[in-house]
């Protein structure tokens, strides 16, 4: 059971440095044809903060940068403010600083200047569940705003989805993984991170007329030259299953993990069913 207090940040179960609280927030506005992705990582055993945004046009830009953390404010420490305004419905979400290009999923080297005002406003209640690394919760819901591109200036509005979650997050460890997080012109949704390694794994929900947990996943992807064309997923639930196409419309590489084996991690945003959703999906190594 989710409650209120659940928004705030929690006390390290442990002292391992791979203990982490994040916030993650992501929407996709069909009109204008862009998707952002906005990601606060709290590490309060290595006392940083780690934000990444990435704003999916032609071409991408991100920002990614590193904080010492200030366990009173770690939510409004660095350039990246996330504010919740009605806990467990409403969130205002702020950064204004220089972003980089992206060009071919990697940085060209070119900045500029962006702000970002947007408001994630819930539709759904959370739907909270504890895995193997720790607990988490995600919620569906709108995500609406003003972007500011140099001296463009974009009203943002589409459907979007976040997730809370503290655990211990040893990726390295994952071997081949993917994650979705979807929502299909239907209303329907999906969340699920697997690994597909020796010891296979998934953890997620499908919102089908009432959310189930995912039993399992099935993750078929075409890359060619390095790059993920496509990905047919198939998943089940105890009484659903379904295929999802994913196709990449953006893709950026990121690096993460300074404070473990640093590695390439792939962000894209994808269409899902060949245009009836939309969502972003990562992916590594």
């Amino acid at each position: 059971m989710i409650e209120l207090i659940d928004e705030f940040q929690h006390e390290p179960a442990h002292d391992n440095p791979l203990w982490w609280e994040n916030y993650h927030f992501n929407g996709y506005d069909p009109e204008n044809r862009i998707g952002i992705s906005l990601y606060t990582a709290i590490k309060p055993i290595l006392n940083t903060k780690e934000d990444i945004i990435i704003i999916h046009m032609n071409p991408p830009i991100i920002y990614q940068c590193r904080y010492p953390l200030r366990v009173d404010d770690a939510l409004t420490a660095g350039n990246l403010k996330m504010e919740p305004l009605i806990l467990l419905e409403k969130w205002k979400i702020h950064i204004a600083d220089i972003f980089e290009v992206y060009e071919n999923g990697i940085s060209a080297g070119s900045p500029i200047d962006v702000s970002v005002d947007l408001f994630f406003e819930a539709a759904t209640s959370p739907y909270g569940f504890t895995t193997r690394r720790g607990k988490r919760y995600e919620q569906t819901g709108m995500m609406y705003g003003e972007i500011n591109l140099a001296d463009e200036s974009i009203l943002f509005n589409g459907k979007g989805m976040r997730d809370h979650s503290w655990e211990l997050r040893n990726i390295p460890s994952w071997g081949e993984w993917y994650w979705l997080m979807g929502r299909l012109a239907s209303d329907e949704t999906v969340s699920f991170i697997c690994t597909m390694n020796e010891h296979s794994h998934c953890d997620g929900w499908y919102d089908h007329k009432g959310i189930e947990k995912i039993q399992h996943v099935e993750m078929n992807p075409i890359f060619s030259s390095g790059k993920l064309e496509k990905c047919q997923a198939r998943i089940m639930t105890d009484s659903y299953t379904c295929k999802i196409l994913i196709q990449p419309l953006s893709s950026v590489s990121v690096t993460l993990g300074e404070e473990q084996k640093k590695f390439q991690g792939i962000e894209s945003l994808v269409s899902l069913n060949n245009g009836e959703g939309y969502g972003f999906f990562w992916y590594g190594p």
